[in-house]
């Protein structure tokens, strides 16, 4: 059964980025489509400039930033039976972006696709997709690696970006409402998305003939410290029974002893985000549904992807020394 398309946007300040995305939109080749945009109460002129340009775009404006997952299942709920693009403002679509993963979600028979996602410079990748190690470790394949024809594979990969990601209608009707986990507030939660999807059977398929790019942002050690907890409570919902016990808990307990200690603040906030959302976490994960033997095959498919973002354990350690470093040199200066 053909679905229509909806196109979801949340922006939070995002003036300086919306008007190359939009542009980008409609220019799709696939004409068959619709807009909605939440806007997360930005304090720049992004909602009065998507009046007075886009007056005919469905437009929701929160009196308050409630998260991206959120705005997003805010948007999921009015659009009925529909493909779901996930967009972020600062992705730009090639023209016939849509049109290539709607062919391939039906060759594939998918459950949600992802194109090739470059950096600004249209030279390096941002995301061939996501690859999740056994540590629960969820990490943007070729991520800062110069494009090359290695990429230029069509295949199934663990998960997807929700910068620029197609969501089957059927993959949504099965994982239900609320779509995204709503006690993720900011990042993390497309790849509580992708554990859910893969249990459950569904194949996310990596398609190179479609790309984007995507400026993305780095954060800052508050958010950082946010992305950590958002991916521990994944865990505590998705990760299988045994690996949860003796491998995630006591990395988690350590880590955040460590935070604690090293980085009080961000300890704390961490501490305080798990225990309000754990009894919640735990609640979802009784009515959850679970393949482990599948999850342990992409554990080990992981473990042989390629990528310039800090994954391995080592990796993360160095980044983490050379963040406060950088830092602590910005703050005596």
């Amino acid at each position: 059964m053909k679905y229509p398309i909806h196109i979801g946007i949340v922006t939070y300040n995002s003036r300086d980025d919306i008007e190359m995305c939009l542009a980008a939109v409609f220019q799709q080749s696939y004409p068959d489509y619709q807009v909605t945009i939440v806007d997360n109460a930005s304090s720049d002129d992004t909602v009065a400039w998507l009046q007075q340009r886009y007056p005919d775009i469905a437009l929701m404006v929160n009196t308050e930033n409630i998260g991206f997952g959120r705005a997003h299942n805010q948007i999921m709920a009015t659009i009925g039976q529909a493909h779901y693009l996930a967009l972020n403002p600062d992705a730009i679509l090639a023209a016939n972006y849509i049109e290539k993963l709607l062919d391939a979600l039906e060759n594939h028979h998918a459950g949600w696709l992802t194109g090739k996602l470059l950096l600004s410079d249209g030279q390096h990748l941002y995301s061939a997709g996501h690859a999740l190690l056994s540590n629960g470790f969820a990490f943007n394949i070729s991520y800062g690696m110069p494009d090359s024809p290695h990429f230029n594979i069509a295949r199934k990969v663990f998960g997807a970006s929700a910068a620029a990601v197609l969501y089957s209608a059927d993959l949504m009707a099965d994982l239900g409402q609320p779509f995204f986990d709503e006690a993720l507030f900011l990042y993390g939660e497309d790849t509580d998305v992708d554990w859910r999807s893969q249990h459950r059977g569904w194949n996310c398929w990596y398609i190179p003939t479609a790309t984007a790019t995507h400026r993305g942002s780095i954060a800052n050690s508050d958010f950082q410290a946010q992305a950590v907890t958002n991916r521990y409570l994944s865990i505590i919902k998705n990760a299988c029974l045994v690996a949860l016990f003796v491998r995630h808990m006591p990395i988690m307990v350590l880590h955040i002893l460590l935070r604690l200690i090293l980085t009080p603040q961000q300890g704390w906030a961490m501490l305080r985000r798990i225990i309000r959302h754990l009894p919640t976490q735990w609640q979802k994960r009784q009515a959850a549904h679970y393949d482990c033997t599948r999850l342990n095959t992409w554990h080990i498919w992981s473990k042989q992807q390629a990528s310039h973002q800090p994954h391995t354990l080592s990796q993360r350690l160095q980044h983490f020394w050379m963040s406060r470093f950088e830092s602590q040199n910005r703050q005596e200066n």
